[in-house]
C-alpha cells in the first residue's frame, strides 16, 4: 500500500486557494494515472492526499519513485514557498477487504509511515525494503525504529532515494593534473567531475583547445593511459552493502584504451569537448581510476598530454545500515578501514562515503585517528 500526502498543504491553502487547488487537481490526476500504469488502485482520499492497494510490492515502490519525479519536474519552475512536495509512505501486509475499503493495522503503518518522510521523500518499511532491495537499483537509508501511533510493535523505517541525485552531491574530483603541448595546439582547460546519468554517476573530463597556428589541425587519436584503479571492497552485514543492476557507459574505461576519431580545429578556433568514462557492467558502488591521457594531432601540431586525473565512477546501490550478525564489529571496521586505506594511496578521501557516526566507530575500534595510517 502507498499513502501520499502534501507537506504544508494548510499554508499553501492559506496564501493562494484558487491556484493551490488547480494545481492539486492536475497533481492529483498525473498521481492517479502513475497508479493505474503501475496496476494500482486508490481506494481512499482525504482533501490533499490519497492511500492506493498495489498488487505487487515492486510496482508500488516504482510508482512512488516516478510520481516523486513527475512532481519535482512539475515544481522546478515554482518558487520554493509556492511547491507542492509530497510525502509517500509504502508498507505491505494483512488487511481486511470491506467492499472497495481495505481496513486493518497494514493501513495504519502506511499512513503512519508517510507522515514520517521528509517533503519530497519517500518512507518505507523494513518489510518493503527486504523485499525489493535487489529488484530496484535504489539506496535506503536506514532511519531506525520508531513506535508508530495506535502500532503496538516498532516498526523500522527507511528513506528510500529513487534517483542518486537524491543522494549528498557528488564531490568533484581534484584536479591535480599537468599538461604539455609542443605544437601550435594548446590545452585551454580542462574539467574533472561527475555527471549524473539515471542511477548512475560517470567521471567526465571536459577539454577545450585552441589552435594557434596557421593551417587547420586535426585531432586523430586519444590514448588512455590507466595507471591505478581502487575499488570498494564490499563489507557485508555491517555498513554498506551494495547491489547493482547493469551500466551503460560512452567509454569502457577497463577496455578502451584508444579512441579513434577525427576533430578538425581550424586556425584561431577554440574547441570543447567531453570524455564521458564507465563501465559497462555493475560492480561495487565506487572505483577511482588515476590516469593519463594523450590527444594526438597531425603532424604539424604533435600531441598534448594530460596527466594524473583522478576519475570517480559510481552505481546505485543502498546502505543496510549498522546490524547486527554477520560480520563482528572489529572484521567489518577492518574491511573499512582497508577501503579507507587503499583510497588514499590514490589521492582520494573515502571518508566521505561514510556516515559519521560509523566512521567514530571504526577509528575507535582500530584505536588509531591518523587519517593515513596503516591498516594494523
Amino acid at each position: 500500500m502507498l499513502a501520499a500526502d502534501i507537506a504544508g498543504y494548510s499554508r499553501l491553502m492559506e496564501a493562494d486557494e484558487v491556484s493551490t487547488l488547480q494545481r492539486l487537481t492536475e497533481y492529483q490526476s498525473v498521481i492517479g494515472s502513475l497508479i493505474a500504469s503501475h496496476s494500482g488502485r486508490i481506494f481512499g482520499t482525504s482533501g490533499d492526499g490519497l492511500i492506493a492497494e498495489f498488487s505487487s510490492v515492486v510496482e508500488a515502490v516504482r510508482c512512488a519513485i516516478n510520481v516523486q519525479d513527475a512532481i519535482e519536474e512539475r515544481n522546478k519552475d515554482c518558487p520554493w514557498n509556492e511547491r507542492m512536495m509530497y510525502r509517500i509512505g509504502i508498507h505491505f501486509g494483512d488487511v481486511i477487504v470491506r467492499g472497495q475499503n481495505l481496513f486493518g493495522a497494514a493501513v495504519n503503518v502506511t499512513s503512519r509511515l508517510e507522515g514520517l518522510a521528509d517533503p519530497g521523500s519517500i518512507c518505507v518499511s523494513s518489510a518493503v525494503r527486504d523485499d525489493v532491495w535487489n529488484k530496484i537499483p535504489t539506496l535506503y537509508v536506514d532511519l531506525g525504529e520508531h513506535h508508530l501511533k495506535n502500532i503496538k510493535e516498532p516498526v523500522r523505517a527507511y528513506r528510500l532515494l529513487g534517483n542518486i541525485k537524491d543522494q549528498t552531491p557528488p564531490t568533484t574530483i581534484p584536479n591535480i593534473s599537468s599538461a604539455k603541448s609542443s605544437g601550435p595546439v594548446v590545452l585551454v582547460r580542462h574539467t574533472v567531475s561527475d555527471v549524473e546519468v539515471g542511477h548512475t554517476v560517470r567521471g567526465k573530463i571536459n577539454v577545450v583547445f585552441k589552435n594557434n597556428g596557421s593551417r587547420t589541425a586535426v585531432l586523430q587519436t586519444i590514448k588512455v593511459d590507466l595507471l591505478k584503479a581502487v575499488t570498494t571492497i564490499d563489507c557485508p552485514q555491517r555498513g554498506f552493502s551494495l547491489f547493482f543492476a547493469e551500466w551503460d557507459y560512452d567509454i569502457n574505461i577497463d577496455n578502451d584504451k584508444e579512441l579513434l576519431g577525427h576533430h578538425y580545429l581550424k586556425p584561431n578556433e577554440v574547441e570543447t569537448f567531453d570524455l564521458i568514462f564507465g563501465r559497462d557492467q555493475g560492480g561495487p558502488q565506487l572505483s577511482v581510476y588515476r590516469l593519463d591521457l594523450f590527444f594526438y594531432f597531425d603532424e604539424q601540431a604533435n600531441h598534448i598530454e594530460i596527466k594524473d586525473l583522478l576519475i570517480r565512477i559510481a552505481g546505485p546501490g543502498r546502505i543496510r545500515g549498522y546490524r547486527t550478525g554477520g560480520m563482528s564489529e572489529e572484521e567489518w571496521c577492518r574491511c573499512m578501514w582497508k577501503n579507507i586505506v587503499n583510497f588514499d594511496e590514490i589521492g582520494y578521501d573515502y571518508r566521505q562515503h561514510i556516515r559519521p557516526d560509523h566512521l567514530e566507530v571504526i577509528m575507535r575500534v582500530i584505536g588509531d585517528a591518523t587519517p593515513h595510517a596503516n591498516t594494523p
